[in-house]
């Protein structure tokens, strides 16, 4: 599953620096990202509504708390637009190669950040695993 999502994340990558630069099919970052948002809400809908059908009925969604917890709902969604957006950026000025390798180290930041405010603990290998990557 690693190596298949591994792979179809690469791919990914390739035919959006694709999309992004071909003469011939060139589009800009906010209608790509529009066409794929258009494409994967039904599945993406329909997976949530099966996985998480029992966080429909949590009384925090209607309690006191509840426009709090919306509001969050609705940044988590706002960065995640804006991520996206960047992720594209990222690829039609540079590389699909590029992007991935931002991402690896978005992942060895992600971990050291972790480290520093949480004090969470690093084992010798994903120190190595971390130290490869970089």
């Amino acid at each position: 599953a690693v190596v298949a999502s591994t792979l179809l994340r690469g791919v990914k990558s390739i035919l959006q620096g694709r999309l992004l630069t071909a003469p011939e099919e060139r589009l800009d970052a906010m209608l790509l990202l529009y066409h794929m948002s258009r494409e994967s809400l039904l599945p993406l809908g329909l997976y949530s509504s099966l996985v998480e059908y029992q966080a429909y009925y949590d009384p925090q969604l209607s309690g006191p708390g509840a426009p709090r917890l919306w509001g969050l709902v609705l940044l988590s969604g706002l960065v995640s637009f804006f991520l996206n957006l960047a992720n594209f950026l990222v690829t039609k000025h540079t590389s699909a190669v590029m992007l991935q390798v931002l991402g690896n180290v978005k992942v060895v930041l992600s971990i050291l950040v972790s480290l520093l405010i949480f004090g969470n603990r690093v084992s010798a290998s994903s120190a190595v695993g971390c130290a490869v990557t970089l």
